[in-house]
């Protein structure tokens, strides 16, 4: 089998990150080895959470693996607890070859989250040379270009976003894929940039007028499944953005909060189970 390993946070109710990542990873007929950055007891859009952070873990997650002689297919990152884990992932970067894929995981709206400042932009930054391929949304995408999202977005459009997508590139992935993008014809795309092979492709769902925590990391964990398994980077982000719309049309439909997360677990029979 192919094995992916992925670094994020585990929250205990809420759709996202490792409840997110190891069923639909593991649907995919992919195994899924976990380094937890932190436990919630929600994430962190939901008033209350509890939060443990699991820097000091890392490193003995690292050697034990080490030790083990573990070998994986890609590394996957997604939310990180804290700026002083960044040292930290690189390190476990070095220690195993394998595919890096990073999701800077930071904010969404024009903003970072609220448990984050600037000083996590700059160690993210970081990890953009180690990376081959990185999936922020368009806020992540122009923090990590020392730009503001409330000053940029009227200026996006599609020869906008193939600048950014270049920009980003030449910090280090070759392949960049950037989500949550609006554009005057009502839908809402995924962009994605392949430096090797200098081509851009981008697809697009019709918005649906709500936000659902966690679609990025349904994204994510459905493109690096899809990598993984050994599918192109266009054709795995068009996998990755036709599970993510078909989530959203079974979450508008059964009526859900929200804010509690989309409702992909009835579409994961359909999508990968008999793939």
């Amino acid at each position: 089998m192919k094995k992916v390993v992925t670094i994020q946070d585990i929250s205990g109710f809420g759709k996202c990150s490792l409840t997110v990542a190891l069923p639909i990873i593991s649907a995919m007929g992919v195994s899924l080895s976990v380094v937890p950055t932190a436990v919630l007891s929600t994430h962190t859009a939901i008033d209350g959470y509890t939060y443990h952070d699991l820097t000091a873990d890392i490193p003995f997650f690292t050697k034990h693996y080490k030790e083990l002689g573990l070998i994986f297919d890609t590394i996957y990152t997604g939310f990180l607890a804290s700026p002083k884990q960044i040292d930290l992932i690189i390190e476990f970067f070095k220690t195993f070859n394998a595919k890096i894929v990073v999701d800077p995981v930071m904010g969404d709206q024009g903003k970072l989250y609220n448990c984050f400042d600037k000083d996590m932009i700059a160690q993210f930054k970081k990890l953009l040379p180690f990376a081959d391929i990185i999936t922020p949304n368009i806020t992540e995408a122009l923090f990590l270009l020392d730009k503001s999202y409330a000053e940029e977005k009227n200026a996006i459009d599609e020869n906008y976003i193939k600048q950014i997508l270049r920009q980003l590139s030449e910090k280090g992935p070759k392949k960049v894929v950037i989500t949550g993008i609006e554009l005057d014809n009502g839908q809402v795309s995924v962009f994605v940039y392949d430096r090797d092979a200098d081509s851009f492709s981008f697809f697009g769902h019709d918005k649906v007028d709500a936000h659902f925590p966690g679609t990025g990391d349904v994204f994510c964990s459905t493109l690096v499944g899809s990598l993984t398994k050994g599918i192109d980077i266009h054709n795995s982000a068009k996998i990755a953005a036709s599970f993510v719309h078909s989530a959203i049309v079974a979450t508008v439909k059964a009526g859900s909060n929200p804010l509690f997360g989309l409702n992909f677990e009835p579409q994961l029979k359909n999508f990968f189970v008999t793939q």
